[in-house]
């Protein structure tokens, strides 16, 4: 696997959804939703980084390791439903991978090195 990209939540999106907002295309709720997870996301075993792009930090990098297959699934799940930064996880297994591929086909394994990653399709 490689690199996971989302899109980023950046100044000029939130401008958008602000306007969006103000003029009726989106509602409050929903504007609301869509920032809730704003800037961290409390998974209970991880915090989420959502703001990584904004700030221009490079790719969010999961240490899998310490992680079972399903956290670091959860994880990966967390930063590409929202608008985040690419992710890399390392020293992931085959079940890591297999628990992140699961939700994410379009995800790529590096079994040689450990790595697990791709982009977030376009639109996706």
């Amino acid at each position: 696997m490689g690199i996971v990209e989302a899109a980023a939540m950046k100044p000029d999106r939130v401008r958008d959804l602000l306007e969006s907002v103000a003029a009726g295309r989106v509602s409050v709720q929903e504007a609301e939703a869509r920032l809730a997870h704003l800037p961290f996301e409390d998974l209970g075993f991880a915090r989420v980084d959502h703001h990584r792009a904004v700030r221009g930090v490079g790719p969010e990098v999961v240490y899998a390791r310490s992680k079972t297959p399903e956290q670091v699934a959860a994880i990966a799940s967390a930063l590409l439903r929202r608008e985040g930064a690419p992710l890399l996880v390392t020293k992931a297994g085959e079940a890591h991978a297999r628990a992140v591929l699961a939700e994410h086909p379009e995800a790529r394994w590096h079994a040689r090195s450990n790595m697990r990653g791709g982009r977030r399709p376009a639109g996706g």
